[in-house]
């Protein structure tokens, strides 16, 4: 759970930091920037709100799924599209899987940990994703300075898509013996 936590936050996190770069780099105007982030941000909590109902719907491996491969899938689109239209569209929706993770990681946290170590393990969690943003992020940022913001997107959606298919085919059933789904 901590690498699908990692590869994920690193995913939809990535479209924050570097979003203004990347729309930027589409030639959206600036004008319109707030406005993406601010519909962006209500994605997130709308769907952090709807996740509850579809986790009495769906398993968690099914919606951690789908979270890892629509993340995929929108950071490919932008990789490719020279649309500002459709490239803003696909930053927009990363807030879907990004505001459902945020909730299904939570809750499964919850689930499998007694209360006094889900504390712990959650700020384990987010150390190690800090620690990680240390490394990347310069790497990131160095790559879209000599290439473009399309490089660094390329890549991260390569390294999405491979640790879907691995938990498509081998780590889902480490987290069904964790949830019992």
């Amino acid at each position: 759970m901590l690498i699908f936590t990692i590869i994920f936050c690193i995913g939809s996190d990535f479209t924050y930091g570097y979003g203004q770069v990347y729309l930027n780099y589409l030639a959206l105007p600036v004008v319109l920037f707030g406005i993406v982030y601010t519909i962006k941000s209500l994605f997130v909590t709308a769907f952090a709100n709807f996740a509850p109902s579809l986790r009495r719907k769906f398993s968690y491996t099914k919606l951690l799924g789908f979270e890892i491969f629509a993340l995929a899938i929108l950071i490919f689109i932008m990789t490719f599209t020279q649309n500002y239209f459709v490239g803003a569209l696909c930053f927009v929706l990363i807030a879907i899987p990004h505001g459902l993770y945020s909730i299904t990681s939570s809750s499964l946290i919850h689930k499998n940990l007694e209360s006094h170590h889900r504390a712990t393990i959650d700020s384990m969690f987010s150390f190690f994703i800090a620690a990680t943003f240390l490394i990347i992020e310069p790497i990131i940022g160095y790559t879209a300075d000599i290439y473009s913001i399309k490089l660094p997107l390329l890549v991260l959606g390569i390294i999405i898509s491979i640790y879907g298919l691995y938990y498509l085919f081998i780590g889902h059933k480490n987290l069904t013996s964790l949830t019992g789904d």
